[in-house]
């Protein structure tokens, strides 16, 4: 069956105004996911990312350092796709306190609490709780159960058309993950969403493919990161 290996993104400019934007170390998450790859002699089929760019960024970074050290030269097929971007959240948060309408608001509100990543996190939950509960769907631009159904369908269009032993390298965000997640392990939308916050950028998830139905083989591996003994390439955000 063909085998989906899922790397969520590397590190993007969180904090800042343009937060789809892959920072140095980032980058270099990247490049480790692809030399690690190119230690286990994979070779894809097909690359599909997103449109974003913290997205395509990192698949740029890993398919450099996979292609140089591969023992083939053969470039796989790349795709990208909009279904694997991930949701609107500036959109998602605005809903549920309508002045947080931008980065640089959300900064200045979460600054005046003692602990800021806390609040920002209270914040989004509750965001997401309001979302996921799908009471007023006219409020959003996509609804959940809209972009549940799109990362279900990127995942298995991802596969699409390939032989039983193809690999699939696929970069997403961990929105999308944890949509996955919220199907495959039968996850509560709000259990979804509080994984997520443990998906490690550059981590890598495993699925299997076969007859229009993905099955769960391994979740947010971060063993390529650690046998560097950079302890600096865990991050999550």
């Amino acid at each position: 069956m063909p085998q989906l290996t899922i790397v969520r993104h590397g590190q993007a400019s969180y904090g800042s105004d343009d937060y789809d934007k892959l920072s140095p170390l980032g980058a270099r998450q990247g490049e480790v996911v692809g030399q690690w790859l190119a230690t286990c002699g994979y070779q894809p089929a097909r690359v599909v990312t997103g449109e974003l760019s913290r997205q395509r960024e990192t698949a740029d970074h890993c398919l450099n350092a996979l292609l140089s050290l591969a023992a083939t030269g053969k470039t796989p097929e790349r795709i990208v796709d909009k279904a694997l971007d991930e949701y609107d959240n500036e959109r998602i948060v605005h809903v549920h306190v309508p002045h947080l309408n931008t980065p640089a608001a959300m900064r200045a509100h979460v600054a005046t609490h003692f602990d800021p990543v806390r609040a920002s996190r209270e914040i989004f939950l509750a965001a997401i709780d309001r979302w996921v509960a799908n009471e007023s769907p006219s409020d959003y631009e996509e609804t959940w159960p809209a972009f549940n159904q799109r990362c279900r369908q990127a995942f298995l269009t991802a596969a699409e058309g390939l032989p039983d032993d193809a690999q699939v390298l696929v970069f997403t965000s961990g929105g999308v993950i944890s949509s996955l997640c919220h199907d495959l392990l039968g996850l509560a939308p709000k259990a979804a969403f509080e994984l997520n916050w443990s998906l490690a950028n550059a981590g890598i998830t495993v699925v299997n493919a076969r007859k229009g139905k993905l099955r769960l083989a391994s979740l947010n591996s971060v063993g390529h990161l650690e046998q560097t003994r950079d302890r600096s390439l865990i991050t999550y955000r």
